[in-house]
């Protein structure tokens, strides 16, 4: 009796309302004169996830043991989830889609980017975050492999049956880009970190 009671609220928490659609985007700004000449700057994101506030309170409480002891398991299937496979482009300034999700309603806080190896272009290598710069006669490649999941928080988003349809755009500011010296080693351990802080919630927006 209890295990079909469990199946039962599982299945409910999994349910999509097709009426509902979130659609997420993400502006890369404009490079500041000066700097190296970027040749290629690429940014895999694989994963694009809705946060309910009640997620993101529970991930803020210290005394949360559930959380702390890996109850939450963003890699699960879920509907507040799209797997992606989106290539960023760093070097032209403009909106790329992400996704459109599908989610039940619900009450959201936050959304969640998940950056990890490329699976869309084998010629660079699986690589997460890709830069060749070029200044003079220096060149050099900055690659990253690892993996983040940077989450950005919003005022509380409403997901009901009176509000269906929301554009959430993030933007990415790449500016950190021109600080890079080819002639010598970056001093930064990660540069993927240092890119992924500029990354900011710039609008919620309701479509009609």
């Amino acid at each position: 009796m209890r295990l079909a009671l469990l199946l039962l609220v599982f299945a409910s928490c999994a349910t999509r309302d097709a009426g509902i659609e979130v659609e997420v985007s993400l502006t890369v700004g404009p490079m500041p004169n000066g700097g190296p000449r970027l040749d290629v700057g690429r940014l895999s994101i694989t994963s694009v996830r809705g946060v309910p506030c009640d997620e993101l309170m529970a991930s803020l409480n210290p005394i949360s043991s559930a959380w702390a002891h890996g109850a939450h398991t963003p890699e699960a299937a879920s509907p507040l989830r799209a797997d992606v496979a989106v290539d960023v482009d760093l070097v032209t300034p403009g909106p790329t889609p992400l996704a459109t999700l599908r989610p039940p309603p619900g009450l959201w806080c936050g959304l969640e980017l998940r950056f990890s190896p490329s699976t869309s272009d084998a010629r660079w290598g699986g690589a997460t975050l890709l830069v060749d710069a070029n200044e003079g006669s220096a060149s050099r490649r900055y690659l990253s492999t690892s993996q983040r999941a940077p989450q950005l928080r919003f005022l509380p988003l409403t997901l009901s049956d009176t509000t269906r349809h929301h554009h959430l755009t993030v933007g990415l500011d790449p500016t950190i880009l021109s600080t890079l010296q080819p002639a010598t080693s970056d001093t930064r351990l990660e540069l993927l970190d240092t890119l992924s802080s500029s990354i900011t919630m710039s609008a919620v927006e309701t479509l009609k």
